[in-house]
């Protein structure tokens, strides 16, 4: 990854169902949204958006997850400064 010229804005959508638990993936996708939270400056803007859907349990029982936006404002993209990255 290699950081591009000019203030960006950056959503960045963490698929987090059911299926992203085989074989690491999950890790996978949280390491690679934390390169790309480290080629942002204080210029950009970002926002972290958790993707879940629905699914049959063990017991087929239908269990649904929403998505839901990582942050403490929802519908807003943050300046990328170096704690809102680190969070």
């Amino acid at each position: 990854l290699a950081p591009t010229s000019g203030p960006k804005d950056v959503v960045i959508v963490i698929d987090a169902s059911f299926s992203m638990n085989v074989g690491n993936r999950l890790v996978r996708a949280k390491r690679i949204a934390k390169a790309i939270l480290r080629t942002l400056t204080v210029e950009d803007y970002v926002s972290v958006v958790e993707a879940k859907q629905g699914y049959y349990d063990y017991w087929s029982d239908w269990r649904y997850r929403e998505c839901k936006e990582l942050g403490c404002v929802p519908d807003r993209l943050f300046p990328a400064t170096t704690s809102v990255r680190e969070d």
